[in-house]
Formats: structure tokens, sequence, C-alpha cells
């Protein structure tokens, strides 16, 4: 079984009181079969921020989607295929048409072959796995992916040393 949930939101105006209403900035997507092979599947969610959070998301989930399938290492090296296709797309964003500066996405991508899942992720979104308990049957979920967020202990230093930023929200 598998779930999303998305829509448009709103955010408190940093000026002032009240909120403003956002678009949904939010992409996602399920490819299969991954690589026209039955046994991979692709699952990607991608949630924009800022002024061009869609148009970033949009274009990262095109980028995604293609760089990996096309990664000679995906069949032999899953992990090794999925950093580098993030980098990858972080490269081909920053020469895009596109104003990032102020805007970007987060990406949490699962990659299924066969029994194996590899799991990449930048930024807040998170991917999880619902396993049934031998004992009592029940759901439990699972974290596959750990957040990516700037309040978490040691990921601000981590951005600043490899020479990002982190801004804080005006007012």
């Amino acid at each position: 079984t598998l779930g999303t949930f998305s829509h448009h939101g709103i955010e408190p105006k940093y000026y002032g009181e009240g909120f403003t209403a956002k678009i949904n900035q939010d992409r996602g997507c399920v490819v299969h079969p991954s690589g026209s092979a039955e046994t991979q599947s692709l699952f990607c969610v991608f949630d924009g921020h800022g002024e061009r959070g869609e148009d970033v998301s949009e274009f990262v989930l095109e980028n995604i989607v293609s760089t990996l399938e096309n990664d000679a290492d995906l069949a032999t090296d899953p992990a090794k295929a999925l950093i580098s296709t993030f980098l990858k797309t972080d490269e081909l964003l920053a020469k895009s048409n596109i104003d990032s500066f102020f805007s970007g996405t987060t990406a949490v991508v699962i990659f299924r072959n066969g029994n194996n899942v590899y799991t990449a992720n930048v930024g807040d979104s998170r991917a999880i796995i619902a396993r049934r308990d031998s004992t009592t049957a029940q759901l439990a979920p699972q974290a596959l992916s750990i957040d990516q967020n700037p309040d978490t202990p040691g990921e601000r230093e981590r951005i600043e040393a490899a020479g990002g930023f982190v801004s804080e929200p005006p007012g």
C-alpha cells in the first residue's frame, strides 16, 4: 500500500498579523517499473519552499528520475548512483534558469530493487515504512531517512562547514 498527502498551505506573515495563502509546491512520483525492470521501483517526494519552490521541485523531480535511471552504477551500486544523482541534479539546477537562491526543495527518494531498499534524502522530508509486528500483527512505522533540519543538533554546523548558509526568517 502506498500513500501520500499534499495540499496547498498557509504561512505566517513575517510582518504584521495573519497568514498568506500558498500554492502547492509539492511534487512526487512513483515509477514502476523503473529502468524497465519489474523488480525495480522508484518513489520520490519533493517539498518546494520559497518564491519559486514549485519550479524547483518540478525541475528536481524530472532530473532525479531521468538521471538516476540513466546512471551506469544503478544496477551494481545503487547507493553510489543515488549520491551521484543528487549531486548532478544540484549542479543542473544551479545552471538552470530557475532562480533558486531563495527557493528550494526537500527531496526523499526510495529506490527498490527486489527486496532491497535504498533511500536518499535532503532536507526535512521523511520516508517511513510500516512493518507488521510478528507478535501483535499491528503495523509499526520505521523511519527510512533522517531529517536534515538546521534546528537539529550539529546540522547547522555541517551546512556552514560545507560552505552553505542558514538564513533566519525576517522579523
